[in-house]
């Protein structure tokens, strides 16, 4: 009297195993596969502008929406306003403040 094997397919072990690797596998994807995509902002810009001076320092103000869209961290480290006119030159206002919240009632400096 030999002992017969049962087939793997028929083994209830197999299966479990099989089946929990295959969950284990699937739970990690998602955090795998954000490893390999870049990071994108969205950046959406308010129709206004305001520009004002003061003793000739040009100061102006433009509200950004800018969120991150991507898999990655995104870190922003300058803005900056490029203004030209027709047969002028141009000039630059870089962006020294912002918001993190609309609510927000003070600006945090931005730096690198």
């Amino acid at each position: 009297m030999g002992s017969t094997s049962v087939p793997f397919y028929l083994n209830w072990t197999f299966w479990s195993f099989l089946t929990a690797g295959l969950a284990l596998l699937l739970s990690q994807l998602s955090p795998v596969l954000s490893w390999f995509r870049q990071g994108r902002l969205d950046v959406e810009v308010y129709s206004f502008i305001h520009l004002t001076h003061k003793v000739g320092n040009p100061n102006s103000q433009l509200h950004l929406l800018i969120s991150n869209v991507g898999g990655r961290a995104v870190k922003v480290k300058n803005v900056s306003l490029e203004f030209s006119r027709s047969g002028a030159g141009q000039f630059t206002l870089p962006g020294l403040n912002y918001l993190q919240l609309p609510s927000d009632k003070t600006n945090i400096l931005l730096t690198s």
